[in-house]
């Protein structure tokens, strides 16, 4: 889907495919007298509905927009950086977010997995930042679950250790690394 350049030299593109609001029209006029002409053209409008998006980044959208930005149910996929080598493979997406969205900003509830870590988050969202009650999924097999508040924990929260049989020392220090 997306026409990003292979060739040196070639421009990398961003793409959007899916509906659009009725954009403005507008007068164009070129030339000079006595050959002037005059035509209406019709802009794009913003994007409306369900589409999909990819950015020259790599990173890509599908889901809902409203008045051009996300909104409503999306999943936002983000890339890993380019290859470094001229004939290296591609490297696997590093993180994934699938849930609600609002004025292009991650709201409400969603799920984001952070495919090089193995972490993972599943709840609420506000202005793009982790808020309210969540659950943390840590690589290690930790998890924290409670308050979330401008993408800190705050508030009341349990951490809960993946192995039982651990010392109380190796536990808090567990803790303290991957909830703390």
């Amino acid at each position: 889907m997306c026409a990003q350049g292979d060739e040196e030299g070639e421009a990398k593109v961003y793409l959007y495919t899916g509906a659009r609001a009725d954009g403005e029209s507008c007068e164009v006029t070129a030339g000079e007298e006595p050959k002037v002409l005059t035509q209406t053209v019709t802009l794009l409008g913003a994007r409306q509905g369900e589409g999909e998006a990819a950015f020259t980044n790599g990173d890509s959208y599908k889901g809902s927009f409203d008045a051009g930005s996300r909104s409503g149910t999306g999943t936002y996929t983000y890339a890993a950086a380019p290859p470094a080598e001229e004939g290296e493979e591609p490297k696997p997406p590093v993180a994934q977010y699938d849930g609600k969205w609002k004025e292009g900003l991650k709201s409400g509830v969603g799920v984001m997995e952070y495919k090089g870590t193995g972490a993972k988050y599943h709840g609420s969202f506000k202005g793009g930042l982790l808020d309210g009650q969540g659950t943390m999924f840590y690589p290690n097999g930790d998890l924290y679950t409670g308050e979330w508040s401008a993408g800190k924990k705050n508030g009341q929260g349990t951490c809960a250790q993946r192995a039982l049989e651990r010392t109380r020392a190796v536990a808090a220090r567990c803790c303290v690394r991957a909830c703390g």
